[in-house]
């Protein structure tokens, strides 16, 4: 991939760089450099309350996670008898909470410790520490969701002795 000053060209097959030479194909992604700029981070707002893309993403992957998860345990598996239904829901409840205080806990400690150590009640707070408007929730890690979810499932199972 090869960055020029008016536009982005992605170049594929054979070239010689001694005589700059180019044999392939080219396509020009220039108006893709700042397609994700464009956007409006809200897809929908009711008066005070506004909805982000990333909110609508997170509460649909973490849905279609769940209903996934369940429909195989409840047709397909032979954890069926032991887990059951409920067993089941309460996996994924576990894993979605641990998810989410993974990933905030991840955050803060990866990112900005010495803020959130002077002023605790912003981990949960939604509004600015200064000001004190609404500024919402931000700041979540993959990584930290992932050791939150992974965590909770492990005590729920040793919990329950599975």
């Amino acid at each position: 991939m090869v960055v020029g000053t008016e536009r982005l060209i992605v170049r594929t097959g054979i070239f010689q760089c001694l005589n700059k030479k180019r044999v392939g194909m080219e396509l020009d992604l220039g108006m893709w450099r700042n397609f994700f700029d464009s956007w409006n981070p809200v897809f929908l707002s009711l008066g005070p309350v506004a909805l982000s893309w990333y909110g609508l993403c997170f509460f649909l992957g973490v849905s279609l996670s769940a209903i996934f998860f369940l429909w195989r345990i409840w047709h397909d598996s032979p954890l069926k008898a032991e887990v059951g239904f409920v067993g089941a829901v309460d996996i994924v409840l576990v894993s979605v909470c641990g998810a989410v205080l993974g990933a905030r806990i991840g955050f803060v400690l990866a990112y900005n410790p010495q803020f959130f150590l002077a002023h605790p009640i912003a981990l949960v707070s939604p509004f600015d520490i200064s000001t004190g408007a609404w500024i919402g929730i931000s700041g979540m890690s993959a990584f930290g969701a992932i050791i939150g979810s992974t965590a909770g499932m492990f005590l729920l199972a040793r919990s329950r002795r599975w």
